[in-house]
């Protein structure tokens, strides 16, 4: 069942209940208990307004992405000039391991 229908069905429902809210009510009057009934199914109704609201924003934002392309990255050892000036990733600039603290302030 895609979206538009299950929001239908929902509506669908709650207004089923809302009817037979107001049978409740014609058979039990507006008492506190049937006013909570009443204002619980209001308050359902109002989830699937927002519900609504929400899938149409969901909507906006998945629009489908770009495929991404893959890279292929060979098992080979690398030539160790490849990875001259390189610093290491997390432990922080070895390049500048050799450079006194004075100099790397300037």
């Amino acid at each position: 069942m895609n979206t538009a229908n299950t929001v239908e069905e929902l509506h669908r429902l709650i207004n089923e209940a809302l009817r037979c809210v107001s049978a409740l009510q014609a058979t039990h009057g507006h008492t506190t208990a049937m006013r909570r009934v009443a204002n619980n199914a209001q308050q359902i109704r109002n989830g699937i307004e927002r519900l609504e609201i929400d899938l149409g924003d969901l909507h906006q934002h998945t629009a489908c992405p770009a495929p991404v392309a893959m890279v292929q990255i060979a098992d080979t050892v690398y030539d160790a000039d490849f990875w001259r000036g390189v610093d290491h990733e997390g432990v922080g600039a070895q390049s500048l391991a050799c450079v006194p603290a004075a100099a790397r302030r300037r």
